[in-house]
């Protein structure tokens, strides 16, 4: 991100068939927190009562994401803006 100037990303869709968690452990654990996408859309199985029931769901949470919306195979996960 730093190489391309990219300060921060909006918007981020991830559907890598089943590997979100390890997309998603090297960005959280290598970029500022300031750098974080506000929004992340992401595929989760229909058998999916919450967040926490995938593993990427359960890193979400971890990285202080919360569910702002749910359709039938995606959610759509915000990271709160700090005051």
């Amino acid at each position: 991100m730093a190489r391309l100037g990219v300060g921060r990303i909006d918007v981020l869709k991830i559907d890598v068939e089943g590997a979100e968690a390890a997309v998603l452990q090297p960005l959280f654990a290598e970029c500022p927190q300031t750098a974080w996408p506000r929004l992340i859309l992401t595929e989760v199985g229909r058998e999916c009562a919450t967040l926490t029931d995938e593993p990427h769901g359960r890193l979400l949470e971890r990285a202080g994401y919360r569910l702002r919306r749910r359709t039938r195979l995606n959610a759509i996960c915000e990271l709160p803006v700090a005051k």
